[in-house]
């Protein structure tokens, strides 16, 4: 991402990190306030259609950065379909069961 420097890349993990953080701290506090009931098959869902979408995102865009425009884009496109699919489940079974 940021070739031969010793500052940008690793400052680059770390905000990436903090952001990261602070969504999944948000995450909780919104389901508490909001009163929706969390058990551990609702978080895995939730980290789950996470999870898919920040590896979706993440390995598309290195394959179209390195060339393989084709790959990255067919990778993109089928992580982001299983993520929708996902986050839908997600919106029907955690946020509906209010």
């Amino acid at each position: 991402m940021f070739p031969n420097s010793q500052f940008m890349g690793p400052l680059f993990w770390i905000i990436l990190g903090m952001i990261y953080s602070v969504l999944i701290y948000s995450f909780s506090r919104w389901t508490k306030n909001a009163g929706i009931q969390m058990n551990w098959w609702k978080w895995a869902l939730s980290a789950g259609a996470y999870i898919l979408l920040s590896m979706g995102v993440a390995g598309g865009t290195t394959l179209y950065s390195e060339g393989e425009a084709r790959a990255g884009m067919i990778a993109l496109i089928f992580f982001l379909i299983i993520s929708v699919i996902a986050f839908v489940l997600l919106f029907r079974f955690v946020l509906k069961s209010k």
